[in-house]
């Protein structure tokens, strides 16, 4: 199968996730395409920018295989003039450095990570908000001139779209500070 093939294969599980789910809340029509059709934007955007995040991954992996080649060209240098000693003290010394780029490295793709959820998190309220007010409108017509009930509903509306919020914010934050308190031990 080919890449194409995956990423339709792909497309077409997000798709149909959507769907489920818009069916789940209980749109149908233009509100159910709409509402994936965002959806598709969101999901194009979080694979642009993990597209991102792994170029970037992949230059810092690169570097370091760099870096490691240098480090054995180093060795083989010293190891030719004799100084096994001195071969001793730059190798520790290079372990540990290697060391602390790792640690960096780390604490960069933290970074990356942390910065992926908040687009995450600035994707999921734009999606909140519109459905709100689409939800909103809905609830207006369903209950025209029934002002009381109008604004029971939209409550109802606004309370479960901020604890959505609240939730997906509260699990990415829990997540990066257990991942940032690891790094911290080292």
């Amino acid at each position: 199968m080919g890449n194409y093939e995956i990423e339709r294969a792909q497309r077409d599980e997000v798709i149909q996730n959507l769907k489920r789910e818009g069916v789940r809340r209980g749109y149908s029509g233009d509100t159910l395409g709409f509402f994936i059709v965002d959806g598709l934007k969101v999901f194009d955007r979080q694979k642009q920018e993990l597209a991102k995040q792994k170029h970037e991954l992949a230059k810092q992996k690169h570097e370091l295989a760099k870096q490691k080649h240098e480090l054995e060209m180093r060795k083989i240098d010293v190891a030719l003039q004799g100084k096994r000693l001195a071969v001793d003290v730059a190798l520790e010394s290079e372990r540990l450095e290697v060391g602390s780029q790792r640690l960096a490295l780390e604490r960069r793709k933290l970074e990356l990570k942390e910065r992926s959820k908040k687009n995450e998190l600035e994707d999921l309220i734009e999606i909140e908000e519109k459905n709100l007010l689409r939800d909103k409108m809905l609830v207006e017509r369903k209950y025209f001139g029934r002002h009381l009930v109008i604004d029971t509903e939209w409550q109802k509306l606004e309370r479960a779209s901020q604890e959505r919020i609240w939730k997906f914010e509260r699990e990415s934050w829990i997540e990066i500070e257990e991942r940032r308190q690891e790094l911290d031990k080292y």
